[in-house]
């Protein structure tokens, strides 16, 4: 339920030729707190009446008394679709879904992270660090769930999944695409990003053995 002094304070503020009238009903509500739905129906009667119903300000008080709700934005970290991502199907919604909570959560261990190195904290940085595990066992999860929806056991490339229209799509990056870094001076890359590597170089791919081997040549 809305604080009536607060709602009273803010519609003086408003309109300061008020304070006479609904200062009085405040105090009474200061003195007499159990008879706060008395002084709600004395204060809405007192708006409503004909007194106040061309009062210019009329729609700040409506808002002041039920304002509307602001829609929050939801914010996550995926990346919007690249022009040469390859594009292999949506997400379905369930996955979507799971994929969404855990982007949020990994956020939020982030910014805790960023929290605990800042003050030091170790009592903190210890509860990120059990976070940041249990997020790791649930991505790992998830992925099982990704690959047998698109049957994804027999490929070697590296997926990942992005934004593209307010839906979640599984992707193969791009020729343009930016290898991931996983260290300093150590780059994660599949068999098309190795070979785009070397065009970019100049260097002749003809005597790259193809990617899947016959047992008897590995």
């Amino acid at each position: 339920m809305k604080n009536l002094g607060k709602t009273i304070d803010k519609l003086i503020e408003m309109d300061p030729n008020l304070e006479k009238k609904l200062g009085r009903i405040k105090k009474k509500w200061e003195r007499f707190p159990s008879k706060t739905n008395d002084y709600w129906r004395e204060l809405l009667d007192y708006l409503n009446s004909d007194t106040l119903s061309e009062h210019p300000k009329r729609d700040k008080m409506k808002d002041i008394l039920n304002p509307k709700k602001k829609n929050k934005r939801e914010v996550y970290s995926f990346e919007s679709v690249h022009p040469s991502d390859v594009i292999l199907g949506s997400l379905p919604e369930n996955i979507a879904d799971i994929v969404r909570k855990h982007d949020k959560q990994s956020i939020q261990a982030a910014k805790l992270r960023v929290e605990a190195n800042l003050t030091r904290n170790v009592e903190l940085m210890a509860q990120v660090l059990r976070k940041e595990m249990l997020l790791d066992i649930n991505a790992k999860k998830l992925w099982v769930k990704i690959k047998d929806h698109f049957n994804l056991w027999d490929k070697s490339i590296s997926h990942t999944i992005k934004s593209k229209e307010g839906l979640l799509v599984l992707v193969e990056p791009g020729a343009s695409s930016t290898p991931l870094i996983v260290s300093p001076g150590v780059v994660k890359m599949d068999t098309n990003t190795f070979k785009n590597f070397l065009r970019f170089l100049g260097i002749d791919q003809s005597h790259i053995p193809p990617e899947h081997l016959p047992p008897e040549w590995e």
